[in-house]
């Protein structure tokens, strides 16, 4: 079957055209991964904080 695309859309699909609630709910997965991975990322700074500090305490208590 051949792809078409829809005027103005930009996506295609091999059985036809996407419906809006397909593109939708595309849209909200890539999201939702966008914010786990920022969560990951947001996460793995806090714990790199974490590890200056204890390594700065240990600094300071071997003084």
């Amino acid at each position: 079957m051949r792809s078409r695309r829809r005027p103005g859309d930009g996506r295609r699909v091999a059985s036809g055209l996407m419906s809006r609630d397909q593109q939708l709910r595309d849209e909200m997965l890539s999201l939702c991964s966008f914010c786990d991975f920022a969560e990951r990322e947001r996460e793995r700074e806090r714990e790199r904080e974490r590890e200056r500090l204890l390594l700065g305490l240990r600094w300071l208590i071997r003084r």
